[in-house]
């Protein structure tokens, strides 16, 4: 079988998750000829660096116009603004992508991947089966497309969402947002007597810029930080100088063994962050979204008592210390959101996208 993965790496969350369902695959069919293809790589090749640096600068530092396009993408079902936009470029060469691949199944973990591959199946009368992982816990339109086969959903909120919307229900299967095995199999690990805190912004290193933030953690009794700047390089250098007592690390691959060692989590509110740290079974406190799209995620955490989510904006951060530092200490609510996320855990179908492959749908 040949199974082309169609993602993008806007924020590497949809990327993971493309990786994550390939590994599953691979584990179960170690036969299948898989293909995992960025869409924007593939159109725009030596510009996609360029292109993926104006994605940042938007989602860093013009958040109000990528929170006003998500607003759109939302509430409006009309398929042509997206694909007027993009459709002369990426859909130009896309048919003979597919005739490149020749794929038996499509599996796509990005909503405008997904729209294209309808698109395509519309104009080419197609029946290579489409199924699409949504990887945020709130549906938008872009992800629910005429010519999908399959949907596969993170919660039963999703999934009701997605009713609403008009996809029947036997189209939708839930399975969580997927991660790779390493974060499954990962076992909470702390022989230490102080509290061990897991500080991350993704990534691109979205963190609080106030040093008083992180001399506030530094100062909590019993406690070890770990901060994990990712990409952001500045933020790397001036901890390093002015905080020889917190762990401070750059872009890392071994988040899994972090979380493992971890007893609380404090980071921004992303999908796939949220199931690694479900899946880790640790605790956390997530950042006031500045993103629309993550104010689902944030609603999640709270509603399912995993996590608590901060006040203030990200800039104001110093103001929920009393809060942070009253997480630390209450053991009772450490280990209920513990609990809560083994719940969550032992809810999800970890084989379901490959009994979905081995029917071929």
């Amino acid at each position: 079988m040949k199974i082309l993965m169609l993602t993008a790496k806007c924020g590497m969350g949809h990327y993971k998750c493309a990786s994550a369902i390939e590994e599953k695959i691979k584990t179960a069919f170690p036969h299948a000829e898989i293909s995992c293809i960025d869409i924007y790589e593939e159109q725009f090749t030596w510009a996609v660096p360029y292109f993926y640096k104006v994605y940042n600068l938007i989602v860093n530092h013009g958040n109000y116009l990528y929170n006003l396009a998500y607003k759109k993408v939302l509430r409006s079902s009309d398929k042509q603004g997206p694909l007027k936009f993009l459709s002369r470029l990426l859909l130009r060469d896309f048919p003979e992508m597919i005739d490149r691949e020749k794929p038996d199944l499509v599996i796509s973990t990005y909503s405008f991947t997904s729209e294209l591959m309808s698109y395509y199946k519309e104009k080419s009368r197609s029946d290579i089966p489409l199924l699409t992982w949504i990887t945020d816990l709130r549906p938008h339109y872009g992800w629910v497309n005429p010519n999908t086969d399959c949907y596969i959903v993170a919660d039963s909120s999703t999934k009701r969402d997605l009713r609403l919307m008009g996809v029947s229900e036997d189209q939708i299967k839930i399975g969580g947002i997927p991660v790779l095995e390493k974060f499954e199999n990962a076992k909470h690990i702390n022989h230490s007597e102080e509290k061990q805190v897991l500080l991350m912004g993704g990534g691109l290193g979205m963190l609080p810029r106030d040093m008083d933030f992180y001399r506030g953690l530094v100062n909590i009794p019993s406690v070890k930080l770990t901060v994990v700047t990712g990409k952001n390089k500045s933020l790397y250098k001036k901890l390093k100088r002015e905080f020889p007592a917190i762990n401070v690390l750059g872009y890392v691959d071994d988040i899994d063994r972090l979380m493992a060692h971890s007893d609380l989590l404090i980071t921004k509110a992303g999908g796939i962050t949220t199931f690694e740290a479900i899946e880790s079974q640790t605790p956390m406190i997530v950042f006031k979204p500045f993103l629309d799209q993550e104010l689902s995620n944030a609603n999640y955490i709270s509603n399912k008592e995993i996590g608590i989510v901060l006040p203030s904006k990200m800039s104001k951060s110093t103001k929920d210390l009393g809060l942070i530092y009253g997480v630390l200490k209450n053991d009772n609510l450490l280990r209920d959101m513990t609990a809560n996320m083994g719940k969550i855990k032992a809810s999800l179908n970890p084989y379901i996208i490959n009994d979905l492959v081995g029917g071929a749908l």
